[in-house]
């Protein structure tokens, strides 16, 4: 059994700019979190404080070249912690073939987000083009680490930490009006997305320490 206490603030500081052609916004985050655990397995009663304090940044910068012209950047930075459950140093072996287990070393995730956007609109041609771009990218993230053992057959996880998640995709689109009262419309869409995504597994024999 598990029972979760939260207690959680926000508070946000941030700047604006407006001009005729820049318009920009910062702000950071403040966000700290206190999280109990009383968690209860077999003969383990345990309980957990998990005390954090998250700062997350964001920055968005528009560009406007003309009223139908223009260009967006933004960026977006994010912890993420481990859960509580998963910080416990408790193996569950009730599956003597699949056995789990915590890790109370466990990291908190970063992750940032890129985004890039660029519009124009041609108004006598109703003719609309648009290009994006986006990038994310997550440290620490939190893996299942799996080991195998050959010989007995039995699969040993616990969750870990491990870099090199990350992902890259971007899109175009063009719009036209047909002939010359523009009647008809001809849309084009075309994207492209990247994924790469890391693992733990590792196979031991009866020689290997467990």
């Amino acid at each position: 059994s598990s029972t979760y206490k939260y207690y959680e603030h926000r508070a946000n500081v941030g700047v604006r700019l407006n001009t005729d052609k820049i318009r920009f916004n910062a702000s950071v985050l403040f966000n700290p979190k206190r999280t109990q655990l009383d968690y209860t397995y077999r003969t383990i009663d345990t309980l957990v404080t998990q005390n954090v304090f998250n700062v997350s940044p964001e920055m968005r910068f528009i560009y406007q070249f003309s009223r139908t012209d223009r260009l967006e950047f933004s960026y977006r930075g994010s912890a993420s912690q481990p859960s509580m459950t998963d910080l416990l140093d408790v193996w569950d072996d009730s599956n003597p073939l699949n056995i789990s287990g915590g890790n109370p070393g466990l990291k908190p995730s970063w992750t940032d987000n890129l985004n890039f956007n660029f519009r124009t609109y041609e108004t006598v041609k109703q003719q609309a083009f648009n290009v994006g771009l986006n990038f994310s990218r997550t440290q620490n993230s939190i893996s299942s680490r799996v080991v195998y053992d050959e010989k007995t057959g039995v699969r040993y996880s616990r969750p870990d930490n491990i870099n090199g998640n990350w992902n890259v995709g971007g899109n175009i689109t063009f719009n036209t009006g047909i002939g010359a009262q523009k009647l008809l419309t001809l849309s084009s869409y075309t994207n492209t997305f990247y994924s790469n995504s890391v693992g733990y597994v590792s196979t031991t024999d009866a020689t290997a320490s467990s």
